[in-house]
Formats: C-alpha cells, sequence, structure tokens
C-alpha cells in the first residue's frame, strides 16, 4: 500500500465533482526508487486540455514523513474545472528531474482511478 501524501486538493470552488484517485509507481535500474537517496521531491502539474495551469505544486519526500512508493494523492474538482484534464508528475532528486510521465484525467462527476507509472532515467 502506498502513502497518501498530502490530503485533498481542491482544483477549485464547490458544486457537482468530479475526482481523481492518483497513485504514482517508480521504476529504476535496480527496482523501486529509495526515497531519499534516488528521489527527493515529486512535482505535480494539471493542465487544461485546452492550455493553461490548473495547479502546479511541489511535494518535498521523505522517509521521516513516511513517504514510499506508491505515493497516493486525492484531487477533486470544483464547478470550473474543464472535464478533461493532462496530469504530468515529475520526480526529482536534488534540483535534477530524475522521470516525467503523464496521462489523461476526467473530472466529470465521478471519481477516477489513475496510476502513472514514472521511468527514472
Amino acid at each position: 500500500a502506498g502513502v497518501f501524501l498530502a490530503g485533498l486538493l481542491s482544483l477549485s470552488g464547490c458544486g457537482p465533482r468530479g475526482g481523481v484517485n492518483l497513485s504514482v509507481e517508480a521504476e529504476g535500474p535496480g527496482g523501486v526508487p529509495k526515497i531519499p537517496d534516488d528521489v527527493d521531491s515529486m512535482t505535480l502539474l494539471i493542465t487544461a486540455v485546452e492550455g493553461g495551469t490548473l495547479l502546479e505544486k511541489a511535494y518535498p519526500l521523505s522517509t521521516e514523513a513516511g513517504h514510499r512508493f506508491p505515493l497516493t494523492l486525492g484531487l477533486m474538482s470544483g464547478p470550473t474545472t474543464p472535464p478533461q484534464a493532462k496530469v504530468t508528475v515529475a520526480l526529482l532528486r536534488g534540483p535534477t528531474e530524475v522521470g516525467r510521465t503523464e496521462s489523461a484525467a476526467s473530472f466529470k462527476g465521478t471519481t477516477e482511478d489513475i496510476t502513472i507509472k514514472v521511468h527514472l532515467k
């Protein structure tokens, strides 16, 4: 089981909502990367399909906080969130990006489970 990263993020106000349960898995040359030796932060970027940033957030990762892969995160939409978005996850070690993956996400009034697999460079 993964570690729930940061509670619930609201992409916008309240109203009819869709949501995403996001699971981030990682694979490196030696198997599952170790936090913080191989990966010490994650950046989450959610953009509208038509363009425009809906959410951009950096998450420091540490063993002291109990982080390990897979990481999980809950996202809820609001009344101005578009029904389709793109989710980009970047994993970093210090300032260096060591892996990045994108996936489509649906915020159409139901909750969708999405697993993003990031392969480290």
